[in-house]
This record gives structure tokens, C-alpha cells and sequence, in this order.
């Protein structure tokens, strides 16, 4: 496998860092991480190689750029994928509108199960690039680092935007 060649971007979209921030007011105890890597070199099929090789998953999230960016451990001695399944955007809202609606170990959202959708929605359009269909989504509530509590509160989910090659990550996890 040709080892993945990323750059971190800033991550500067209101709508992203909106649901970071309100993740982290209701997972006191826990992390959020976000992070945006862009794929220096689109030559070939990177979109179908994450599609087909889940182990790809588990190199992404090893490479020094993405760990020193979320400040992640790399992968536990995990099988290939993580445990990550792929998701379209109406799953990936609600994965992302639950811990919004259900809060944290100790601190609940306070906003309306209404406004919980709407920053998950927006949330979404813009991890995939304003682009509906245009990405691959990926999550898994494992706790594949050390970075993780590995309670009921943890969470991953990774953009592949398949026309700029940009990935997002999101990632949370909290402890009673």
C-alpha cells in the first residue's frame, strides 16, 4: 500500500466547529476532536482504494499528520477498517444529531431535539464539501485508540470528499 501524503487544513467552517463546540459543552469529562487533511497527491484511485481496502482506514488514522493534528494515539492492534461501516448522509445526520440530543455523561444539550438536526445537517453538507453524494462516509462507535474512554459515549466519523480529495474527521468520546 503507497503511504497517504496529507496536509492538515484549518478547519474554518462555522458549521463544523459549531457541533464541535457544542459536543464539548455536554462531553465535560471526555475530548472532541476535528480535524481537515488534504490528499497531496489524487493520482489514481484513492476514493475506490478506501472503498476496497479497509485497512486503508487504519493507515489513515496512523499517519503522523492526523495524530499529531487530533492529538490521537494511533490505531489499537485493530482489524483492517477499525470497525468502521460506511454511511450515507441521512445515517451520518442522525449519528451525528444523537450525541447533540442525548448530551454527555453529566451534561445535557440544551438545545431542541429541531435544533440537534439542523447543526447535524449542516454539519454533514459540509464534512462532504456542499456536495450531497460526493463523499464517502465512514464511522464507528469502537474505541480504536487509547484516545478513547471505550464507553458509551464514543464516536468517529471520516469524510473522503471523492472530487478534492479532502478529509474530515470528527471524534468524541467522554467517561462517567
Amino acid at each position: 500500500m503507497e503511504a497517504l501524503a496529507l496536509v492538515p487544513i484549518r478547519v474554518a467552517d462555522e458549521r463544523l466547529t459549531a457541533v464541535a463546540r457544542a459536543i464539548t459543552a455536554t462531553h465535560v469529562n471526555g475530548e472532541v476532536g476535528l480535524g481537515q487533511f488534504a490528499l497531496q497527491d489524487m493520482t489514481g484511485d484513492f476514493v475506490g482504494a478506501f472503498r476496497r481496502e479497509p485497512g486503508r482506514l487504519n493507515e489513515f488514522f496512523a499517519n503522523p499528520v492526523v495524530t499529531e493534528t487530533l492529538r490521537t494515539p494511533p490505531p489499537l492492534d485493530a482489524p483492517a477498517g477499525l470497525g468502521f461501516e460506511r454511511r450515507d448522509e441521512a445515517a451520518a445526520t442522525e449519528e451525528i444529531a444523537r450525541p447533540l440530543q442525548q448530551g454527555g455523561a453529566y451534561e445535557n444539550y440544551k438545545g431542541s431535539t429541531e435544533d440537534a438536526l439542523r447543526l447535524a445537517r449542516k454539519f454533514v453538507r459540509a464534512a462532504g464539501g456542499d456536495d450531497p453524494g460526493g463523499a464517502l462516509i465512514f464511522s464507528t462507535f469502537a474505541a480504536w485508540s487509547p484516545w478513547f474512554f471505550d464507553v458509551a459515549w464514543d464516536g468517529t466519523w471520516l469524510w473522503l470528499n471523492r472530487t478534492t480529495g479532502v478529509f474530515t474527521v470528527f471524534l468524541k468520546t467522554d467517561t462517567d
